[in-house]
């Protein structure tokens, strides 16, 4: 029984390889990788791709006023650019990528946000295909040029205001769909091109001795063993940081009042009651209990 993929946006290596060299399919290898990765997507393109697949470069295809990496380019340069390899708006596209399912979503998503609506992913990548035993061809492929008519939906692209008021307000939930480690600071940003993220600057910091801010921290004193510290956030949301606060303001009133009646006299580390009979000696601490022996 043939695998049916599990998304609309998907077909099979079954599909393809019956409709492969049809005039009206248009097969894109859209792999890239992070540095990290140590691949190459453009060697391995040029090594053994799918039979008549153009490959599209998201860093060639791109906005190069911004300094970011691979920032999406305007409808006029998109059109321009995929037009060069061969491919219209009508034109039924499979994307795929050389790790399976990596890059080629953000391929698919950056030709339906210009406006084609025949896109869709290939199920499994190339290691499917080649697993399969599906035919491969090196070198470039050159299509005659095409005509991309694009229209850019703006709906689709979000931007640094709109994802601001959205943390703010909660009016959209926005998903970080970076690895684990790096969503977590735990891990640099693999990108040079890139400004530091907080969890660089952090790393950064601590390894200066110095806070984000730029300012050196104090060492910590060693604490002991039955030391336990508290660690409290920022915001104070701990209900034992909230019950302590909301003490404080009510004992400072109330040692205020007492030396301002004459009760009691403010020294330099307590204030020491003078009326009602109450003591001004210093209540003397309990001494330590010598450890007991239980025999048993």
């Amino acid at each position: 029984m043939a695998h049916e993929p599990s998304s609309r946006w998907l077909v099979s290596t079954d599909w393809l390889a019956e409709r492969l060299g049809a005039a009206d399919i248009v097969v894109v290898d859209g792999s890239s990788y992070l540095s990290t990765m140590q691949r190459d997507g453009a060697a391995e393109y040029l090594a053994g791709h799918i039979p008549g697949a153009v490959r599209f470069d998201i860093d060639a295809i791109a906005d190069h006023s911004n300094p970011l990496p691979h920032m999406l380019p305007d409808a006029t340069q998109f059109a321009g650019d995929v037009g060069a390899l061969g491919i219209a708006d009508t034109d039924t596209i499979v994307v795929y990528d050389g790790a399976g399912l990596y890059s080629a979503p953000r391929v698919w998503w950056t030709f339906r946000l210009f406006g084609a609506e025949k896109v869709f992913i290939l199920d499994g990548g190339l290691p499917k295909w080649k697993a399969e035993g599906r035919p491969l061809e090196a070198g470039p492929v050159a299509r005659s040029p095409r005509t991309f008519r694009a229209r850019k939906d703006a709906d689709l692209v979000a931007s640094l205001a709109a994802v601001r008021t959205a943390l703010a307000s909660g009016s959209a939930q926005v998903v970080d769909a970076r690895p684990a480690e790096r969503f977590l600071g735990q891990a640099p940003e693999p990108r040079p091109q890139c400004p530091l993220d907080v969890g660089d600057r952090e790393r950064k910091a601590r390894a200066a001795g110095k806070t984000s801010a730029g300012v050196r921290r104090r060492p910590r004193r060693p604490r002991g063993a039955g030391h336990h510290h508290l660690r409290l956030g920022a915001d104070g949301r701990d209900p034992l940081v909230r019950a302590r606060r909301a003490r404080q303001p009510a004992q400072g009133a109330l040692r205020r009042f007492m030396v301002g009646m004459g009760i009691a006299r403010r020294s330099a580390g307590r204030t020491e009651s003078l009326k009602h009979g109450a003591s001004t000696a210093p209540v003397a601490s309990p001494q330590p209990r010598s450890p007991r022996r239980c025999d048993k």
